[in-house]
């Protein structure tokens, strides 16, 4: 996985910038471009969204290729990130590959 460096993977607090760091690989997305990552991306969501809200924020990580295990290419259909207090990271050789309809793409936020 390609995380700054002090990251918790999984979920968890980065040390160094004290945010919570979701690394979707953790939660059963695989980044080999045939599987539907849709559940593992929302399990990483979900822990996001409950967790609380560290000094440095909130971040989801969708890894890249690494030691030649999986391509980082994740497929997902809509996905629904919740608040604006979240960033998503695609790190470097990393891809989020949308299939499907866009009918079911949120359109804008809807904070609590």
């Amino acid at each position: 996985a390609v995380v700054l460096p002090g990251t918790v993977v999984g979920g968890g607090v980065d040390a160094a910038g004290g945010e919570a760091v979701f690394d979707v690989t953790a939660f059963g997305a695989v980044g080999d471009n045939a599987t539907r990552c849709d559940r593992g991306v929302a399990a990483a969501v979900a822990a996001c969204r409950a967790a609380r809200l560290g000094p440095g924020g909130k971040r989801i990580v969708f890894p890249g290729p690494s030691g030649g295990v999986g391509l980082g290419i994740y497929v997902v259909g809509p996905m629904d990130l919740g608040c604006n207090d979240t960033v998503v990271e695609v790190a470097a050789g990393a891809v989020v590959r949308s299939v499907g309809s866009t009918v079911g793409w949120p359109l804008g936020p809807h904070c609590p």
